[in-house]
């Protein structure tokens, strides 16, 4: 498929009174597009997405990829603070993204799939599972379904939860809602809710997520395809990324033609 030209525009979103921001990747066409929201990783912005949604563009999908309210350390254009946020503020924050984009002039409604990477993806698997008619495809990158696991070997027990505490030696500071929000939610044993086709994409090298994570999910879900890229680690890229991006386009062009 010849590539085709896209252009870019910023979009705001809100949720419950909080403004999101997000970039849309626009392919030249005369007619509305599908739509492929990226739910971006722990941590990062929405530029994690950048080089998703060029492909998906030059490709003739709409692509839009935001700024989860609080997931950043850093540069967050969205509101919220990083003691705000969990997997399940991201999970909501995909269904006001995914309600807003209805009606945006440049989007097919009826066409309109989730790609989410690491956190992203978990929160992207429980908002597909808590709204299972919202989207018609659901992608996960190396999804962090290990977050149940983590909480609960840091603490022993939801009394034990601190007001805040960090991540991954304080690179992140995260509040009490980050734990307490997951304590009671496994989500292997809630993303089977989604009805849908489900491709999952994990490294066989990857020491922030094992890959049995993602084995455990092919089989949670109804109906799931895992790939499994050779040597790739947690974030795809070079060689790896180029594997990835052709499992998503391939997908998508089953699902949507």
């Amino acid at each position: 498929m010849r590539e085709r030209a896209y252009t870019t525009r910023e979009v705001w979103v809100e949720n419950d009174g909080a403004r999101i921001y997000g970039v849309a990747y626009l392919p030249k066409a005369d007619e509305p597009a599908p739509l492929v929201v990226f739910a971006h990783e722990l941590g990062v912005d929405h530029s994690s997405g950048m080089k998703y949604a060029k492909a998906l563009a030059a490709h003739g999908y709409a692509a839009y990829t935001f700024d989860f309210r609080g997931g950043t350390v850093g540069d967050n254009r969205s509101d919220g603070s990083t003691t705000e946020m969990s997997v399940m503020t991201e999970a909501d924050d995909l269904a006001a993204v995914v309600a807003a984009a209805r009606s945006w002039d440049f989007v097919d409604a009826t066409r309109i799939a989730v790609l989410g990477g690491s956190q992203g993806g978990c929160a992207s698997a429980v908002f597909a599972a808590a709204h299972p008619d919202a989207i018609d495809g659901l992608m996960l990158l190396y999804p962090a379904f290990s977050i149940y696991d983590d909480v609960h070997t840091m603490f022993a027990s939801k009394d034990d939860l601190p007001e805040t505490y960090g991540l991954f030696g304080g690179w992140m500071t995260v509040g009490r809602i980050y734990a307490e929000d997951m304590w009671d939610y496994d989500p292997l044993e809630r993303i089977g809710a989604f009805p849908g086709r489900v491709l999952i994409v994990h490294g066989d090298a990857d020491r922030t997520v094992d890959l049995s994570y993602s084995e455990r999910a092919a089989r949670a879900f109804t109906c799931a395809e895992l790939r499994v890229i050779q040597g790739a680690g947690h974030g795809f890229r070079g060689d790896a990324f180029k594997e990835a991006c052709g499992y998503v386009l391939d997908y998508l062009r089953d699902i949507w033609g």
